[in-house]
């Protein structure tokens, strides 16, 4: 019994340190994505469209 509560401790154990190390490359890849988005929204503002060019705006 002893033996068997071992391996469950170290499976589980194993288990916490598998999904910390999860958990960290998801978020690494989710802030990246995030900074990927920011940067082509500040290209997206700073460029004209295609559509605005030539084209005048009144109010």
């Amino acid at each position: 019994f002893l033996t068997l509560r071992s391996d469950l401790e170290a499976a589980l154990d194993a288990n916490y340190r598998l999904n910390d190390a999860l958990l960290e490359e998801l978020k690494s890849q989710v802030l990246a994505a995030i900074e990927a988005d920011a940067q082509a929204v500040e290209l997206a503002v700073e460029t004209p469209s295609r559509a605005s060019e030539g084209t005048e705006v009144t109010t």
